[in-house]
């Protein structure tokens, strides 16, 4: 019997995901806590040897044209490909993975981020042209963030008595 002499009902006594089994030692952590002192100093990235890291040395690709066919034959290979597929198929918007593939091309020193801007509308083609291709429905978040924008576009008019016409 619960409380107040009222017997729980079945469904809050059984537990609808019986079958996970949690192993104590996972909520256990076996290692000490981070000291606050182990921790860089202010600034101390400054006296660091600089270029160490692939984007701070300059970029393998600097022209729209050349980086534009080299991310085209990149999404082209077959393993690329068939993942990019999979993601979509998956219904991964189109922009996220605009912005991983521009993030990574940075971060291993391919492109600069001005020239990631550049990049993001053509990419983006590139993948849609690929989903379509193969059949897949495409989700891409841009459409519908443009669709909220005339959505508050129209309350905005109509909340002011401007109407469109």
């Amino acid at each position: 019997m619960a409380q107040h002499g009222f017997a729980a009902r079945p469904e809050e006594t059984q537990s609808p995901q019986k079958n996970i089994q949690i192993d104590p030692k996972a909520l256990q952590p076996d290692r000490k806590p981070p000291n606050r002192f182990s921790a860089p100093v202010p600034g101390e990235s400054l006296t660091s040897e600089p270029r160490n890291m692939l984007f701070e040395k300059p970029p393998q690709f600097t022209e729209l044209e050349e980086t534009t066919e080299f991310i085209w034959d990149q999404l082209n290979k077959r393993d690329n490909t068939l993942k990019l597929l999979a993601m979509l198929d998956k219904q991964v918007p189109v922009d996220g993975l605009v912005k991983t593939i521009l993030f990574s091309g940075f971060a291993s020193g391919k492109w600069t981020p001005d020239l990631a801007v550049l990049l993001a509308k053509p990419v983006a083609a590139m993948i849609m042209s690929i989903g379509k291709a193969s059949g897949i429905s495409v989700r891409n978040k841009t459409e519908k963030k443009s669709k909220s924008q005339k959505d508050l576009e129209s309350i905005i008019n109509i909340s002011t008595g401007k109407t469109n016409g």
